[in-house]
């Protein structure tokens, strides 16, 4: 708990005036290898800056963490203060690990089921010839590819139909959001 706190403080400095924190719980399906009982948690910290103070919240849901920082704010500027307003609050999402995570995500894939890397997660460390296997065909919104990776996504079972290709960084599915079956990793 301490290391949230200490990066919600670091946060509020990185954000620009307006910004804002929210976490949501979303537990890793590990496909291939082990995960040594780690659990990964997609993290969106926000922050609130009126002036010179500083506001950070958390929630379980991004709309209850927006909620929560305008509360704080409002506390200290005073109710229905237009410094505090929720759609002012600024976000970036991150992850957080219960667990033994020695190799960050130097070495697999994230997929998701909502965009904007949120929702149900699928780790992938090798191909998968079939997302019905791990309840997860036509179902990815979006994706996160570590660095040095090249990965393809099929439409089809197999690794066979329509394809695109995408190289490290983090994405939404667009053109391809929920129609892929397959996905193969061509570089690591």
């Amino acid at each position: 708990m301490k290391r949230i706190f200490s990066w919600l403080s670091a946060a509020a400095f990185l954000f620009s005036s307006s910004s804002f924190a929210a976490i949501n719980f979303n537990q890793n399906i590990i496909v291939s290898g082990s995960n040594n009982g780690s659990v990964s948690r997609s993290v969106s910290v926000c922050v609130l800056n009126p002036f010179t103070k500083i506001f950070a919240e958390a929630g379980i849901t991004e709309a209850q963490a927006r909620r929560n920082v305008s509360l704080a704010c409002q506390r200290d500027q005073g109710s229905n203060s237009i410094f505090c307003e929720e759609s002012k609050a600024r976000c970036h999402q991150s992850q957080l690990w219960n667990g033994d995570q020695t190799s960050g995500n130097s070495g697999e894939l994230i997929i998701y089921n909502m965009r904007n890397q949120a929702g149900r997660t699928v780790t992938i460390t090798d191909n998968i010839a079939d997302l019905s296997n791990v309840q997860f065909d036509n179902t990815l919104e979006s994706f996160e590819i570590p660095v040095g990776w090249t990965v393809r996504f099929y439409e089809d079972k197999n690794f066979s139909g329509g394809y695109y290709t995408r190289t490290a960084g983090k994405y939404n599915a667009d053109g391809f959001m929920n129609k892929i079956s397959s996905i193969q990793i061509m570089q690591r």
